[in-house]
């Protein structure tokens, strides 16, 4: 009876430690509500809105950080300077995960001007990652 009952425990055990286990589309999903949910604490200068949206399929993160920057050269070579910091800190602040990227997700990080136009873009993948890290 004891041998049955802790049959069916382990069992259950398993189980549940197999639910609790996520692959990498459900913690894309997960990390781009994360993100969304928590964008209204994104503080940065000139930085007016951000957002992720994720693409289960091509196993990708797109996130638009919108400022309130014209577009122009002097802004664009300001932008060039300024956002590989910004990047290092997004990985820092798990805002750009890691864990993630090691499993294969591909972050496009997208800087916009006040019209959407693209001021700087990056691609954070298993090779870019580490360029990042060591600034």
């Amino acid at each position: 009876m004891i041998r049955k009952i802790s049959q069916i425990v382990c069992v259950m055990i398993i189980t549940v430690m197999l639910a609790s286990c996520k692959n990498t589309k459900q913690k894309l999903q997960e990390h781009v509500v994360t993100y969304n949910s928590a964008a209204s604490d994104f503080k940065g200068k000139h930085i007016t809105n951000t957002t992720a949206r994720g693409y289960i399929n091509d196993n990708k993160i797109e996130l638009r950080i919108e400022t309130d920057l014209v577009q122009n050269e002097a802004n664009k070579s300001a932008t060039s300077k300024i956002f590989p910091g910004l990047i290092k800190e997004m990985i820092k602040k798990d805002h750009i995960s890691k864990e993630l990227v090691e499993e294969g997700v591909r972050f496009d990080v997208y800087y916009l001007a006040d019209d959407n136009t693209l001021l700087a873009k990056e691609i954070i993948n298993r090779e870019e990652i580490n360029k990042f890290l060591k600034k």
